[in-house]
Protein backbone atom coordinates (compact mmCIF):
# COMPACT_ATOMS: atom_id res chain seq x y z
CA UNK A 1 0.00 0.00 0.00
CA UNK A 2 2.65 2.51 0.79
CA UNK A 3 4.44 1.79 -2.37
CA UNK A 4 1.26 2.78 -4.36
CA UNK A 5 0.98 5.81 -2.47
CA UNK A 6 4.12 6.52 -3.22
CA UNK A 7 3.76 5.77 -6.97
CA UNK A 8 0.35 7.59 -7.11
CA UNK A 9 1.69 10.79 -5.68
CA UNK A 10 4.60 10.75 -7.86
CA UNK A 11 2.55 10.27 -10.55
CA UNK A 12 0.32 12.89 -9.93
CA UNK A 13 3.42 15.42 -9.50
CA UNK A 14 4.82 13.93 -13.01
CA UNK A 15 1.56 15.36 -15.07
CA UNK A 16 2.74 19.02 -13.93
CA UNK A 17 6.48 18.31 -13.89
CA UNK A 18 6.92 17.10 -17.77
CA UNK A 19 5.44 19.50 -19.19
CA UNK A 20 6.89 22.25 -17.17
CA UNK A 21 10.94 21.16 -17.53
CA UNK A 22 10.15 20.43 -20.94
CA UNK A 23 9.20 24.05 -21.66
CA UNK A 24 12.33 25.07 -19.95
CA UNK A 25 14.86 23.04 -22.05
CA UNK A 26 12.77 24.08 -25.14
CA UNK A 27 12.95 27.90 -24.10
CA UNK A 28 16.93 27.10 -23.42
CA UNK A 29 17.28 25.51 -26.98
CA UNK A 30 15.59 28.22 -29.03
CA UNK A 31 17.82 30.84 -26.85
CA UNK A 32 20.60 29.32 -27.85
CA UNK A 33 19.89 28.81 -31.60
CA UNK A 34 19.09 32.64 -31.11
CA UNK A 35 22.70 33.27 -30.63
CA UNK A 36 23.81 32.11 -34.01
CA UNK A 37 21.57 35.43 -35.68
CA UNK A 38 24.10 38.39 -36.38
CA UNK A 39 24.20 41.78 -35.27
CA UNK A 40 21.40 43.81 -37.06
CA UNK A 41 18.79 45.67 -34.41
CA UNK A 42 15.96 42.80 -35.07
CA UNK A 43 18.63 40.37 -34.42
CA UNK A 44 19.57 41.65 -31.33
CA UNK A 45 16.00 42.10 -30.47
CA UNK A 46 15.46 38.95 -30.88
CA UNK A 47 18.27 37.71 -28.90
CA UNK A 48 17.73 39.72 -26.49
CA UNK A 49 13.83 38.52 -26.03
CA UNK A 50 14.52 35.20 -26.13
CA UNK A 51 17.06 35.41 -23.50
CA UNK A 52 13.91 37.65 -21.34
CA UNK A 53 12.00 35.22 -22.04
CA UNK A 54 14.28 32.16 -20.88
CA UNK A 55 14.71 33.74 -17.49
CA UNK A 56 10.58 33.84 -16.65
CA UNK A 57 10.47 30.28 -17.79
CA UNK A 58 13.43 28.94 -15.25
CA UNK A 59 11.79 31.31 -12.96
CA UNK A 60 8.21 30.61 -13.48
CA UNK A 61 9.49 26.65 -13.12
CA UNK A 62 10.40 27.25 -9.78
CA UNK A 63 6.84 29.56 -9.15
CA UNK A 64 4.91 26.47 -10.74
CA UNK A 65 6.94 23.85 -8.82
CA UNK A 66 6.25 24.95 -5.71
CA UNK A 67 3.03 25.60 -6.34
CA UNK A 68 1.81 22.61 -7.51
CA UNK A 69 3.46 20.39 -4.81
CA UNK A 70 1.71 22.95 -1.98
CA UNK A 71 -1.62 22.21 -4.42
CA UNK A 72 -1.20 18.54 -4.24
CA UNK A 73 -0.78 19.16 -0.15
CA UNK A 74 -3.85 20.70 -0.12
CA UNK A 75 -6.47 19.28 -2.19
CA UNK A 76 -5.04 15.59 -1.37
CA UNK A 77 -5.36 15.45 2.19
CA UNK A 78 -7.38 19.17 2.99
CA UNK A 79 -9.92 19.30 0.55
CA UNK A 80 -12.64 16.65 -0.55
CA UNK A 81 -10.25 14.45 -1.78
CA UNK A 82 -9.32 14.21 1.81
CA UNK A 83 -11.92 12.11 2.83
CA UNK A 84 -10.83 9.04 0.34
CA UNK A 85 -6.83 9.80 1.22
CA UNK A 86 -7.62 9.43 5.24
CA UNK A 87 -9.19 6.09 4.33
CA UNK A 88 -6.49 4.65 3.33
CA UNK A 89 -4.65 2.16 5.80
CA UNK A 90 -1.79 3.96 6.40
CA UNK A 91 -0.49 6.00 9.19
CA UNK A 92 -1.06 10.18 9.44
CA UNK A 93 2.86 10.42 9.37
CA UNK A 94 3.30 8.06 5.78
CA UNK A 95 1.36 10.93 3.96
CA UNK A 96 3.10 13.64 5.80
CA UNK A 97 6.41 11.90 4.67
CA UNK A 98 5.01 10.54 0.87
CA UNK A 99 4.28 14.76 0.36
CA UNK A 100 7.60 15.71 1.76
CA UNK A 101 9.66 13.79 -0.08
CA UNK A 102 8.05 13.54 -3.65
CA UNK A 103 7.63 17.42 -3.19
CA UNK A 104 11.10 17.80 -2.45
CA UNK A 105 12.59 15.18 -5.14
CA UNK A 106 10.02 17.46 -7.50
CA UNK A 107 11.68 20.52 -6.48
CA UNK A 108 14.96 19.05 -6.70
CA UNK A 109 14.27 18.60 -10.16
CA UNK A 110 13.44 21.38 -11.15
CA UNK A 111 17.13 22.83 -10.02
CA UNK A 112 19.02 19.74 -12.24
CA UNK A 113 16.29 21.16 -15.00
CA UNK A 114 17.26 24.86 -14.44
CA UNK A 115 21.27 23.49 -14.30
CA UNK A 116 21.24 21.75 -17.42
CA UNK A 117 19.33 24.59 -19.15
CA UNK A 118 22.14 26.78 -19.09
CA UNK A 119 24.83 24.20 -20.29
CA UNK A 120 22.67 24.06 -23.34
CA UNK A 121 22.63 27.84 -23.95
CA UNK A 122 26.12 27.99 -22.76
CA UNK A 123 27.26 24.56 -25.23
CA UNK A 124 29.72 25.60 -27.95
CA UNK A 125 30.63 28.80 -26.64
CA UNK A 126 33.59 27.70 -24.78
CA UNK A 127 32.38 29.39 -21.35
CA UNK A 128 31.72 25.89 -19.47
CA UNK A 129 34.95 25.07 -19.46
CA UNK A 130 36.31 28.36 -18.32
CA UNK A 131 33.67 28.29 -15.54
CA UNK A 132 34.50 24.84 -15.15
CA UNK A 133 37.97 25.41 -14.75
CA UNK A 134 38.14 28.44 -12.53
CA UNK A 135 35.50 26.33 -9.96
CA UNK A 136 38.40 23.65 -9.93
CA UNK A 137 40.90 26.15 -9.00
CA UNK A 138 38.67 27.84 -6.28
CA UNK A 139 37.72 24.75 -5.16
CA UNK A 140 41.46 23.25 -4.55
CA UNK A 141 42.85 26.48 -3.36
CA UNK A 142 39.62 26.17 -0.45
CA UNK A 143 40.70 22.85 0.32
CA UNK A 144 44.31 23.72 0.67
CA UNK A 145 43.44 26.17 3.00
CA UNK A 146 40.92 24.42 5.20
CA UNK A 147 42.44 20.96 4.73
CA UNK A 148 40.82 17.62 2.86
CA UNK A 149 38.91 16.70 5.73
CA UNK A 150 37.62 20.14 7.01
CA UNK A 151 36.56 21.34 3.33
CA UNK A 152 34.72 17.80 2.86
CA UNK A 153 32.68 18.66 6.20
CA UNK A 154 32.00 22.02 4.68
CA UNK A 155 30.76 21.13 1.59
CA UNK A 156 28.47 18.12 3.31
CA UNK A 157 27.25 20.93 5.49
CA UNK A 158 26.77 23.03 3.20
CA UNK A 159 24.69 20.81 1.29
CA UNK A 160 22.85 19.65 4.14
CA UNK A 161 21.65 23.55 5.08
CA UNK A 162 20.07 24.21 1.39
CA UNK A 163 18.23 20.66 1.83
CA UNK A 164 16.81 21.36 4.42
CA UNK A 165 16.07 25.10 3.74
CA UNK A 166 14.30 23.68 0.75
CA UNK A 167 12.39 21.25 3.27
CA UNK A 168 11.64 24.35 5.58
CA UNK A 169 9.53 26.36 3.34
CA UNK A 170 7.39 23.21 2.27
CA UNK A 171 7.05 22.08 5.78
CA UNK A 172 6.15 25.41 6.96
CA UNK A 173 3.58 26.35 3.99
CA UNK A 174 1.60 22.21 5.51
CA UNK A 175 1.76 23.30 9.09
CA UNK A 176 0.05 26.10 8.09
CA UNK A 177 -2.40 25.04 6.33
CA UNK A 178 -2.76 22.23 8.74
CA UNK A 179 -3.65 24.52 11.44
CA UNK A 180 -5.39 26.55 9.21
CA UNK A 181 -7.95 24.73 8.14
CA UNK A 182 -9.35 24.26 12.10
CA UNK A 183 -10.73 28.15 11.09
CA UNK A 184 -13.28 29.64 9.36
CA UNK A 185 -11.49 30.55 6.35
CA UNK A 186 -8.89 28.61 5.81
CA UNK A 187 -7.39 30.37 2.89
CA UNK A 188 -7.14 32.99 5.57
CA UNK A 189 -6.11 31.07 8.55
CA UNK A 190 -3.56 29.51 6.63
CA UNK A 191 -1.74 32.79 5.72
CA UNK A 192 -1.92 34.37 9.33
CA UNK A 193 -0.49 31.32 10.37
CA UNK A 194 2.30 31.70 7.95
CA UNK A 195 3.09 34.77 8.90
CA UNK A 196 2.92 34.21 13.11
CA UNK A 197 5.68 30.89 12.19
CA UNK A 198 7.13 33.30 10.07
CA UNK A 199 7.54 36.10 12.92
CA UNK A 200 8.70 33.41 15.83
CA UNK A 201 11.44 32.43 12.91
CA UNK A 202 12.41 35.74 12.92
CA UNK A 203 12.27 36.38 16.18
CA UNK A 204 14.35 33.12 17.31
CA UNK A 205 16.53 33.97 14.56
CA UNK A 206 17.49 37.41 16.11
CA UNK A 207 18.20 36.23 18.93
CA UNK A 208 20.45 32.97 17.69
CA UNK A 209 22.62 35.61 15.88
CA UNK A 210 23.23 37.64 19.39
CA UNK A 211 23.95 34.39 20.72
CA UNK A 212 26.29 33.41 18.23
CA UNK A 213 28.45 36.90 18.00
CA UNK A 214 28.20 36.12 22.02
CA UNK A 215 30.20 32.98 21.47
CA UNK A 216 32.49 33.83 18.78
CA UNK A 217 33.86 36.77 20.56
CA UNK A 218 34.26 35.01 24.02
CA UNK A 219 35.73 32.06 22.90
CA UNK A 220 38.11 33.12 20.36
CA UNK A 221 37.98 30.06 17.86
CA UNK A 222 40.09 29.60 15.02
CA UNK A 223 38.39 30.24 11.80
CA UNK A 224 38.21 26.39 10.79
CA UNK A 225 36.34 25.88 13.73
CA UNK A 226 34.39 29.06 13.75
CA UNK A 227 32.98 28.22 10.57
CA UNK A 228 31.85 24.49 11.98
CA UNK A 229 30.48 25.91 14.73
CA UNK A 230 27.94 28.79 12.42
CA UNK A 231 27.46 26.14 9.99
CA UNK A 232 26.58 23.60 12.22
CA UNK A 233 24.42 25.53 14.47
CA UNK A 234 22.57 27.14 11.47
CA UNK A 235 21.92 23.12 9.95
CA UNK A 236 20.78 22.06 13.89
CA UNK A 237 18.15 25.14 13.94
CA UNK A 238 16.88 24.43 10.43
CA UNK A 239 16.78 20.84 11.23
CA UNK A 240 15.18 21.96 14.56
CA UNK A 241 12.18 23.83 12.96
CA UNK A 242 11.99 21.06 10.38
CA UNK A 243 10.52 18.53 13.32
CA UNK A 244 8.44 21.21 14.82
CA UNK A 245 6.53 21.66 11.34
CA UNK A 246 6.30 18.18 11.11
CA UNK A 247 4.61 17.84 14.61
CA UNK A 248 2.25 20.35 14.43
CA UNK A 249 1.37 19.10 11.11
CA UNK A 250 1.11 15.28 11.94
CA UNK A 251 -0.48 16.58 15.28
CA UNK A 252 -3.20 18.56 13.48
CA UNK A 253 -3.80 15.72 10.32
CA UNK A 254 -4.42 13.06 13.14
CA UNK A 255 -6.92 14.52 14.51
CA UNK A 256 -10.56 15.24 12.97
CA UNK A 257 -10.56 16.98 9.94
CA UNK A 258 -12.73 20.23 8.88
CA UNK A 259 -12.30 19.02 5.24
CA UNK A 260 -13.54 21.77 2.54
Amino acid sequence: MVKKLYKHEFLSLLRWLIPVDLGCLLMAAISRLALFLGDSTPERIIKSLTGVFFGLSVFAMFIIGYVVVIRRFYTNLLKNEGYFTHTIPVKTSTHINCKIICGLLFIIVNFIVAILSLLIIGAGTGIWPQIWDAFKKAMKLAADSAGAVNFTVYVIETVLIMLFGLLLFLQQVYASMAMGQRMKSKAGGAVLWYFIFYVIMQVSNSFLIIGENAVVTSTGLRPVELTHTMLGISLGVQIIWNVIYYVITRVQLSRHLNLE
